[in-house]
């Protein structure tokens, strides 16, 4: 698995587990919870077989991140580039994600015209 590091990240298919990580991200996390958020984030990013598989209908990010986590550290990743490589998974859901800017195009582009 060291060479996960090594592939792109994926953005996940769900802009609800995008908005999950995102939310948490962005809220008040120990260093602790930051770095179980940053393997969470791994996991749903990268496709590997020693990952477990994130469920959002049964589990929490932060739980599911402890199990990555642990996967992670037990093959030799340093603390260091968890961080990295999660902070760029977050970064990537969070663009994911539609802007205030991209719901007002889409609701001024289906709006009919009036006529005068």
């Amino acid at each position: 698995m060291n060479l996960i590091h090594e592939q792109k990240p994926n953005k996940p298919r769900s802009l609800a587990v995008c908005m999950q990580y995102t939310a948490l991200w962005a809220g008040d996390l120990d260093r602790a919870s930051l770095v179980q958020l940053c393997a969470a984030a791994i996991g749903v990013c990268y496709t590997n077989d020693q990952l477990p598989h994130y469920r959002p209908s049964q589990g929490k990010p932060l739980d599911y991140g402890f199990a990555c986590l642990e996967t992670l550290l037990a093959d030799g990743w340093p603390p260091t580039l968890i961080y990295n490589k999660g902070s760029e998974c977050l970064g990537l859901m969070a663009s994911a994600l539609p802007s205030e800017q991209d719901v007002e195009s889409a609701a001024n582009f289906s709006k009919p015209q009036e006529e005068d």
